[in-house]
């Protein structure tokens, strides 16, 4: 519930932040997969 309520109260700017983040290890591992 602690997290939850962390989880809440971040920003959007902070998320849209992680999930570039996210997008960009997601590719990375895609480019990695392929190789």
């Amino acid at each position: 519930v602690a997290s939850a309520r962390r989880i809440a109260g971040v920003t959007p700017a902070a998320v849209l932040r992680i999930v570039q983040e996210l997008q960009k290890l997601d590719k990375n591992l895609l480019k990695n997969c392929k190789n």
